[in-house]
């Protein structure tokens, strides 16, 4: 239970760094894009943590009634 947060963090902190790349892009297209495909793999990355965590609760609380 403490690999979740730890991962949580991690991906918001990919993701402000996404951000901060696209911030000090200066105009620079390449600079842009690269901050725009950081940005897409660090939300998605994220958001497959957190529903990894809600598919693995429901499926051990249908099979095995047990919580977590």
């Amino acid at each position: 239970s403490l690999l979740y947060p730890i991962c949580i963090a991690l991906g918001l902190f990919f993701i402000a760094k996404a951000g901060y790349t696209i911030m000090m892009s200066e105009g620079n297209p390449t600079k842009i894009s690269q901050g725009k495909e950081e940005l897409t793999s660090a939300v998605l990355g994220t958001l497959f943590i957190l529903l990894s965590l809600v598919i693995l609760r429901v499926i051990i609380r249908a099979l095995l009634g047990a919580t977590i």
